[in-house]
């Protein structure tokens, strides 16, 4: 016993040593506290209604984006993205090598993707070919990207969650907590790109309004939901828009008619919360494997709001049973498409009951 807790204590010196060696200076941070699902928030089983689709056919389809004549399309956890119309049969469509993430069409009905090892990308689902339209900024290869969206004019906006770990290792960003996540445009006929906002815990998911005059962006790490203003006297300004979220935010879409949807992948983090003010502690913990990160609560959250930020919608499934880490929530027609990082399904809501029964 002695001989195992001086080895312990050996190890944990030496981490202790390398994670002042490796990582640069990382700050306090205090959470907010964390009010929960409480309120405009407070829990429900209406996510419960959810239909699965593709169960057991696909594994990890993060987002979830429609066509003009309704088809489904998904990225995978494999790189391929597949196309559902009806029955229980998917269609390849294209691979991009890499993790397809954030998904949105543009005018053209081309899929725009933002792969999180490759770039983004440009499939043209007629023909089944992919063009890579970004993968570096000032020269320099720019990983990670996560949630894209497309505005009137054709100019792509998306998001970089990470510029220091990897998708293989995003939880290990929220320890770190220093704010290397970004948000880029793309103009797709002069190929040239902008950096718009730097300096984010974890950007994620990405909407433009209905007028195309702000963005909203998802900074996971804060719980919190920013608002870029793309027009007006604000215009290359940023404020907070929804704060102290019970959960982490993760995809974000708008409808085109004024409502935004909103996935919680999963509620807020007590140990995390009780970290994040203490930096040389998390340090230490960075240098652990990921086998070290303790099973993630299986629960389920969709949000519908406003533009002024009033919540409207609301659809949970506390206990998971149904459908659980939400990552993305598309709104076409009369129904709610859901994606999920962690499931071999992807689901839809039928929005006309649930407004009715809410």
């Amino acid at each position: 016993m002695k001989i195992l807790l001086g080895f312990f204590l050996s190890f944990t010196v030496l981490l202790f040593l390398m994670s002042g060696l490796i990582l640069p200076e990382m700050k306090p941070w205090k959470p907010p506290v964390n009010k929960g699902f409480i309120g405009p928030f407070k829990k429900n089983d209406l996510l419960k209604q959810t239909v699965h689709g593709l169960k057991g056919f696909i594994s990890g389809p993060e987002d979830v984006a429609i066509d003009s004549s309704g088809q489904v399309y998904l990225g995978l956890e494999d790189g391929k993205i597949v196309r559902h119309g009806k029955g229980d049969k998917a269609e390849v469509v294209a691979n991009t090598g890499g993790r397809p993430l954030g998904l949105h069409f543009n005018k053209k009905d081309h899929l725009i993707i933002a792969d999180a090892k490759k770039g983004l990308f440009e499939l043209d689902t007629k023909k089944k070919t992919l063009k890579l339209l970004f993968d570096k900024y000032e020269g320099l290869f720019v990983p990670f990207l996560d949630d894209v969206t497309v505005g009137k004019k054709g100019i792509i906006f998306f998001t970089q969650a990470s510029d220091v770990y990897s998708y293989k290792d995003f939880n290990k960003d929220f320890l770190y907590h220093v704010g290397t996540g970004r948000v880029f445009s793309f103009d797709p006929k002069s190929k040239k790109s902008k950096l718009l906002m730097k300096g984010l815990h974890f950007a994620n998911g990405i909407a433009i309004s209905k007028k195309n005059d702000f963005l909203l962006v998802n900074e996971t790490g804060k719980y919190r939901v920013l608002k870029y203003f793309l027009k007006g006297p604000k215009k290359g300004k940023t404020e907070v828009f929804l704060d102290n979220l019970p959960g982490f935010p993760d995809g974000i879409s708008s409808n085109g008619e004024g409502i935004f949807w909103l996935a919680l992948i999963e509620p807020r983090d007590k140990l995390l919360d009780h970290m994040l003010p203490f930096p040389s502690l998390r340090k230490l913990l960075l240098q652990l494997p990921n086998s070290f990160t303790p099973p993630r609560p299986k629960y389920g959250a969709v949000f519908g709001f406003n533009d002024k930020g009033k919540v409207l919608y609301n659809f949970q499934d506390p206990d998971g049973k149904v459908f659980f880490a939400v990552t993305s929530a598309q709104q076409f027609g009369d129904k709610l498409y859901l994606g999920t990082l962690r499931n071999p399904y992807y689901g839809w809501l039928p929005l006309p009951d649930l407004i009715k029964e809410k």
